[in-house]
């Protein structure tokens, strides 16, 4: 009997205390949730920025003007080489035809070592003026963004050339190279790639050239469903 009253008194003493603790961890306790704040977010297409930025073409005609360079200093040891290898066919005096391979190995041994240092030198020189530039981008990027009111803004690449745009073989390297891309929004209000243009047009000139012309690039069109704009 004591057994029974006191499983029930116990039965009673936890039929109490629940509502409590409903009501303690309830709705009506739990904090409102702050509002949430709208993010705007825009979009920036690297690739066009870098095609129409005089300072990336300025680094690509740089970029060639040395590869000629170090091409016009290989040009003429394979002209020696092949004078070389013109007189070995000819010439019937083994002494001098030790000679010509010997001078030939070496001019291979030469055209190799112009090679490799033209790799190197050519490669840390563009990593350096390509770091450069991006830093420009990404300020230029941030800039525009502050200006226009954006709190993110998108890095993607994509080839706006209204040639290729549609093509197969295009349309699948979009898809494999950018793991994150914008399929559709309102290009005119969110994509910032023309304005960062501008900007850094106006911040970086490009330079004048001895026609008293500007190597600026004109502005691009990036092709839309139906046409281009």
């Amino acid at each position: 009997m004591i057994r029974k009253l006191a499983a029930c008194g116990l039965a009673a003493l936890l039929a109490g205390l629940i509502p409590a603790v409903t009501l303690a961890q309830g709705p009506a306790g739990t904090p409102a949730p702050a509002p949430v704040t709208p993010v705007r977010v825009g979009f920036v297409n690297m690739q066009e920025v870098l095609k129409l930025y005089p300072r990336y073409k300025g680094l690509q005609d740089e970029l060639k003007k040395k590869d000629d360079e170090f091409m016009g200093i290989v040009k003429k040891k394979q002209e020696r080489a092949g004078e070389l290898q013109k007189e070995y066919a000819t010439t019937t005096d083994q002494k001098r035809k030790d000679a010509i391979e010997t001078e030939l190995r070496g001019i291979k041994l030469e055209i190799d070592t112009i090679a490799s240092d033209a790799k190197k030198t050519l490669g840390k020189y563009f990593d350096d003026e390509v770091a450069k530039i991006y830093v420009e981008f990404y300020g230029a990027v941030a800039d525009v963004a502050k200006t226009n009111g954006f709190d993110i803004v998108w890095r993607y690449t994509e080839d706006w050339n209204k040639d290729t745009y549609s093509k197969p073989e295009f349309i699948v390297r979009r898809m494999a190279a950018n793991p994150i891309f914008p399929m559709f929004y309102d290009r005119e209000r969110y994509d910032i790639t023309y304005r960062v243009v501008s900007y850094l047009s106006q911040k970086y000139p490009a330079p004048v050239t001895q026609t008293g012309a500007s190597t600026a690039a004109p502005g691009g069109t990036a092709p839309v469903a139906g046409g281009t704009k």
